[in-house]
């Protein structure tokens, strides 16, 4: 009670209206990773033996929460982008989430009530100011446990087991960068390829992207038109292929072989391992 009294200046956000507040929060008992600003919210939902995942219910809403506590994130403007594109999903396909690739009306709707979560108990994170940074061990526990009336539900859905992946996520102010390493099928004989999905949203504005070697962007019009540009400003560098939507500008670091290291710079400031 001491702790929270000496903390209650700091919960009440003083110098925020209500709704308005800014800033980066670790959520160390969900495992989640929030950046909140008055232009962008970011939320990463990960995965330890720690936590329960997100309960689902055959019977009711939300029958196939498989991989919402796989690393799962919604990058978001206005929200409305998200509520409008539920309908439209890939369930396999949700953002952030690295997956076995499976057609949503192949999915089998399940009752759990604990939810899916990792076998690993590693999920961390720390965040101050507009900086932050969080990683777990990503591997779907595949063993099902009675639940609060001592029924255990049936499991219909080998093909989201059989994976493991390290992750990583770092905030710096308006920069948002996601690692994956280690990333390997521990069950090659369930077929599908393993992907990992960047985003999934409604199609708000034009679609402006720019294709790895290319000295131009090209812009896929909402009015289903194509328009070619050159290459100009903060958005250059041949070698990383880019998309940017709804004023967010997503862009996809080359794989590299197995042993080498890679840097990239921002403002001046060298960021990454070198």
């Amino acid at each position: 009670m001491n702790d929270l009294l000496g903390k209650k200046d700091i919960q009440r956000m003083d110098g925020y209206p209500s709704g308005y507040y800014k800033g980066v929060r670790y959520f160390w008992n969900n495992d989640d990773l929030i950046k909140k600003t008055n232009k962008l919210y970011f939320y990463v939902n990960m995965a330890s033996n720690r936590c329960g995942g997100v309960e689902f219910a055959h019977t009711m809403a939300d029958k196939l929460n498989l991989f919402t506590a796989d690393g799962s994130y919604v990058i978001a403007r206005d929200g409305d982008e998200w509520a409008k594109s539920k309908g439209a999903w890939e369930i396999t396909s949700l953002p952030g989430i690295t997956a076995r690739h499976v057609k949503t009306a192949m999915l089998v709707p399940e009752t759990n009530w604990s939810g899916y979560n990792s076998i690993h108990p590693y999920a961390g994170g720390v965040a101050r100011g507009e900086n932050g940074a969080a990683a777990f061990i990503f591997e779907k526990d595949d063993e099902r446990k009675p639940d609060g009336g001592g029924v255990k539900h049936l499991q219909s859905n080998k093909e989201i087991f059989g994976l493991k992946a390290y992750k990583s996520y770092f905030i710096m102010e308006d920069t948002i960068v996601c690692l994956g390493a280690g990333i390997s099928d521990q069950q090659p004989d369930l077929g599908s390829e393993i992907r990992t999905t960047i985003n999934q949203t409604k199609w708000a504005t034009d679609i402006l992207y720019h294709k790895s070697g290319k000295s131009t962007t090209e812009t896929f019009r909402t009015d289903n038109k194509y328009v070619h540009e050159t290459l100009k400003g903060c958005e250059s560098g041949n070698d990383i292929p880019w998309v940017k939507q709804n004023g967010i500008l997503y862009a996809i670091f080359p794989e590299l072989p197995p042993g080498r290291s890679s840097c990239w710079r921002r403002k001046g400031r060298r960021i990454g391992n070198c």
